[in-house]
């Protein structure tokens, strides 16, 4: 089906184009692609199973297969890229290579170029990025500063949202690791858990805000003053040396040693007593036995 004006014929075996100049003459070897919108999947030639809805939607799409755009925009720079969807105008619209990318929120993965595997939900989301793969941001502004970070997942609105580079990191709540950058491998919970990190590495913040640059380090709650935690009584921490037994059981062990040697002196100080040859006994005191 055609509708509108200025549109060449379709001489594609199956397809659907509607708007000005939304199929060009070069899409002869494409098949099953829908395009909805002036410009949408304009310059597609053998690129195939594609739907676009929205002006310059897949625009410059040449060969990449199975992706959907819908806004205006949508997946605009895409050329090979495949197995994209993108529900929002301007999202992943400098997309090119990178493949089975969803944005969902305007400008979503907005600058995403080679990137594999993220999801963006919320305007904003992974804005930033550019070669990073298997990110997931869930929420307005989350990794919006990220540009090549992998493996990092945000939820919460502006979770993440200074990661540059960091990989591995795990923030669940709004503003959590906000100032992070090149840190990687944090697990922030909570709403501004690990904000204050920058370039830590392998820390863990729970409803803590947590220090610029720690590193190996856990922190629990902020102004809480009692703890109680279940479970944990026969369990032995230890370290490479370390017995496993508490201060106080060292303390009372030493205190156990020194009492049986005072004792041992006290006896041999008033004698101590031992069988003869004849079978008779007799005292001798400690300094008498050695004379």
């Amino acid at each position: 089906m055609l509708t509108g004006s200025c549109l060449c014929s379709n001489s594609t075996p199956s397809g659907t184009w509607v708007g000005q100049e939304a199929f060009l003459p070069g899409a002869f070897f494409s098949f099953f692609n829908t395009a909805v919108g002036a410009g949408a999947l304009d310059l597609n030639t053998t690129g195939t199973e594609n739907t676009a809805n929205g002006t310059a939607a897949l625009e410059f799409n040449s060969t990449g297969d199975r992706k959907t755009a819908t806004g205006a925009f949508a997946l605009f720079s895409n050329t090979t890229g495949g197995s994209n969807t993108v529900n929002e105008s301007q999202a992943l619209v400098n997309n090119t290579t990178g493949n089975q990318n969803t944005a969902n929120g305007f400008q979503a993965l907005l600058s995403n170029t080679v990137g594999d595997s993220n999801a963006a939900t919320g305007n904003n989301a992974l804005v930033s990025n550019t070669e990073g793969g298997f990110n997931t941001a869930t929420g307005d502004s989350a990794l919006h500063n990220n540009t090549t970070g992998s493996s990092n997942t945000a939820n919460g609105a502006s979770a993440l949202t200074g990661n540059t580079t960091g990989n591995n990191s795990t923030g669940a709540g709004v503003n959590t690791l906000f100032h992070n950058t090149t840190g990687s491998n944090n697990i922030a919970l909570g709403v501004s858990a690990g904000e204050n990190r920058t370039t830590g590495n392998n820390n863990i913040d729970i409803v803590n805000e947590g220090v610029a640059a720690d590193a190996h380090t856990i922190r629990i709650g902020d102004s809480q003053t009692k703890t109680f935690i279940a479970g944990i009584r026969e369990v032995t921490t230890s370290k490479a040396g370390d017995t496993g037994r508490s201060p106080l059981f060292e303390v009372a062990l030493v205190l156990v040693r020194f009492i049986h040697v005072a004792r041992c002196v006290v006896n041999a100080n008033h004698g101590l007593r031992f069988a003869s040859s004849n079978g008779m006994t007799r005292s001798t005191s400690l300094v008498e036995s050695r004379m």
